[in-house]
């Protein structure tokens, strides 16, 4: 493969919501659909708690103990708290992610 030219250099997505908290578990409008966004810059630090996190609130387990006994709780990292939430969007049904 040959490439001609990089037209970006730049790496990587990083979002943030809000808060800077990660965005992890059912879409409010949705609960078939599970967020996991808003890692930010420590996705590659906290990639496999924030997984094991969205695999356990996406079926129906709760916070493991051992991320729980660190005081992460499922309202923390909520894509319905109120932070992450654009009650103003007319056409965004669901969490807007910025920052």
């Amino acid at each position: 493969m040959k490439v001609p030219r990089i037209s970006h250099k730049w790496g990587g997505l990083r979002t943030f919501a809000p808060d800077h908290e990660p965005v992890i578990g059912a879409d409010p409008q949705d609960a078939r659909f599970t967020w996991l966004a808003g890692q930010g810059g420590n996705g590659v630090m906290a990639c496999a708690a924030a997984a094991r996190l969205a695999a356990a609130l996406a079926t129906g387990q709760g916070v493991p103990a051992d991320l729980a006994a660190l005081g992460i709780t499922e309202g923390a990292v909520s894509p319905g708290r109120d932070c992450v939430i654009d009650r103003t969007a007319k056409d965004v049904p669901v969490g807007t992610l910025g920052g």
